[in-house]
């Protein structure tokens, strides 16, 4: 007779005389950080070292669907010297690997990369990383006279297998009215399309800014300064991109009042392939009535057509004690989520909102403050058309114990939202070491609060410094917009963050977080061998290990590890041992490899 036992009291098949019970594993209650690049170790080509005097040697790192992690790097000691100093590095799920140097023949063009950043005015070196593990950037090139005196350079698409030049400074725009003159933000599809918001020099005194999509095989115009409003008598005379979804639908804030008032006068669109949509104009009033539409400062675009915004309203009835509000937008409906002065789900009256973030499945989260004090009632917020719920309170207790968040500071941003419902979110820290009132958070949708990194954690042989992420907005002002996969959170909830150390040195992380306790859902005999089922997440591998006795007694690895599927899977022990007594079994989780 054998008989087959685990953990906490879950009933199975009657021919095995025992008690289930599932046992977890041992797992870092709050994460784990895999440095994946860090000044002063080798350059993966063997040619100097990541580093930068006087200043950080990478750049904000973004990651994707796979936990890839691409980033842009500073060297030291290099064969070219500053030649090739600069670098473009994806990390693919086993090693960093170079994806372009300084140094390097820029493909169809006369040059050579000198430097990769993504706006090339502010020289910003945030990037794009679609699920493909395409990198998008722009890219500074020397040596090619004709991108001399343009603008130096180009928007690329970089890849393990390559590079290519999506769009150069100084090729004519799509109706052949000028060259492209300069590249702001860009956004990248998963099929490599960019997005991008460009100047076109027509001649000395008309350059206009304009909404451009495409690749290497042909551009169209989205929107550029001068066309006429849709539906009206005016002309669009400024416009912005906001964000990219991954269907490649794109919201732009545009002045399509005619009076030249740049965007203080904007109304918001999506662009799609039937051309642009009016999701809210200016003037306009919202669902209550009260007031109009006066301006708005920042949006979010969901892969269903669900724009998020906040604005300004002017002619309410309480003048500036209501002026303010955030709205979600369908393509038939418009909604308010909160408006200031109304009443705060959790007490208090609404103040202020800022930060909206997106996902996919229509949940909004937003960083909320609400009652004469901004404690009551403030906090991260997840709402839909119809809920609204408070997720992590503003003095809500610090996931490692020490000391109480602060969330009442509207310099610590929501930083993204994932499709499992997961906020990613910067926090002061009140209470606790000194050294340690800064931190980055991700939140569960229960509620469950992790650390992802903090001031004065112990890290590489030092503590942390400060730590810097791509939030989903902030090239755009303070956030909500996601320019085409540019986050630093996935929906496995991975982070990835760069962070400087005490003693000087900086690097690109990825945290993952712990692995969910596995618990055995149902176990049976099949011939000789034992099977065993447990819930499982993908990203994650699972190990089957029994031992004799359940309080003493070494583990053994049983059959091999399973990887993950976001349901159900089965472990095997081949050919258990039959004898008497009875067996205890329990399922190990850990990142998969």
């Amino acid at each position: 007779m054998r008989s087959v036992s685990a953990s906490k009291g879950l009933p199975f098949a009657a021919r095995i005389a025992a008690v289930l019970t599932g046992v977890v594993c041992n797992t870092a209650a709050q994460g784990v950080i895999e440095t994946l690049a860090i000044e002063g170790t080798p350059a993966p080509d063997g040619n100097g070292h990541f580093g930068r005097l006087f200043s950080e040697a990478f750049g904000p790192p973004v990651i994707n669907a796979a936990g890839q992690v691409a980033f842009a790097a500073f060297l030291t000691n290099t064969a070219a010297g500053l030649a090739d100093s600069a670098g473009l590095y994806l990390f693919d799920g086993v090693a960093t690997r170079k994806l372009a140097r300084g140094g390097d023949p820029a493909p169809s063009t006369q040059g050579k990369f000198t430097a990769f950043k993504s706006h090339s005015t502010t020289g910003q070196r945030h990037l794009t990383l679609n699920d493909a593990g395409q990198v998008g950037a722009l890219a500074s090139i020397s040596g090619d006279p004709l991108l001399a005196g343009v603008c130096g350079g180009g928007l690329f698409r970089f890849g393990l297998g390559g590079s290519t030049l999506v769009i150069g400074c100084g090729m004519p725009d799509p109706r052949n009215l000028g060259g492209f003159s300069d590249f702001g933000e860009h956004g990248l599809d998963a099929l490599g399309r960019m997005a991008f918001q460009a100047r076109v020099k027509v001649d000395d005194f008309n350059v206009p800014v304009g909404v451009f999509v495409g690749d290497e095989t042909g551009f169209s115009t989205v929107l550029l300064a001068g066309d006429p409003v849709p539906n009206g008598g005016e002309a669009f005379t400024a416009s912005l991109l906001r964000g990219m979804n991954p269907t490649g639908d794109l919201l732009i804030f545009a002045d399509d009042t005619g009076d030249e008032g740049g965007l203080a006068n904007e109304s918001i669109y999506v662009a799609t392939a039937d051309g642009l949509r009016s999701v809210v104009a200016n003037g306009m009033r919202p669902p209550d009535e009260n007031g109009v539409f006066e301006e708005f400062q920042v949006g979010a675009l969901n892969s269903a057509g669900l724009v998020a915004f906040t604005a300004t309203l002017g002619q309410t009835t309480g003048g500036r004690a209501d002026d303010s509000g955030l709205f979600l937008a369908t393509e038939s409906a418009l909604f308010t989520v909160a408006r200031e002065g109304a009443r705060a789900p959790n007490g208090g009256s609404w103040i202020n909102f800022q930060q909206p973030v997106l996902n996919d499945r229509g949940t909004l989260a937003f960083l909320g403050f609400a009652g004469v004090t901004q404690t009551v009632g403030s906090g991260i917020y997840v709402a839909t058309t119809n809920t609204i719920t408070l997720l992590v309170p503003a003095r809500s207790p610090a996931p490692d114990g020490q000391g109480t968040l602060s969330l009442e500071q509207a310099t610590y941003p929501i930083l993204a939202l994932n499709n499992r419902g997961q906020v990613l979110f910067q926090a002061g820290v009140s209470g606790g070491p000194s050294s340690a009132r800064i931190g980055v958070f991700l939140a569960d949708p229960d509620g469950t609060v992790r650390r992802v990194v903090r001031r004065g954690q112990e890290l590489e042989g030092s503590t942390v410094n400060k730590m810097e992420l791509t939030s989903v907005g902030n090239t755009v002002d303070a956030g909500g917009a996601d320019l085409g996969r540019q986050r630093p959170l996935n929906d496995t909830g991975q982070v990835a963050f760069w962070a400087e150390l005490a003693d000087g040195r900086d690097g690109v992380f990825r945290w993952s977080p712990p692995a969910a306790g596995p618990v055995i859902s149902g176990i049976r005999f099949e011939e000789e061998d034992v099977v065993v089922q447990t819930a499982s997440m993908t990203g994650h591998a699972y190990q089957l290990q029994s031992r004799a006795a359940l309080a003493e007694g070494e583990w053994q690895d049983e059959g091999d590890r399973v990887a993950g599927t976001d349901g159900e899977i089965e472990l095997r022990e081949v050919g258990a041992p039959t004898t008497a007594g009875q067996r205890y079994y329990r399922v190990t989780v850990a990142p998969a490899e």
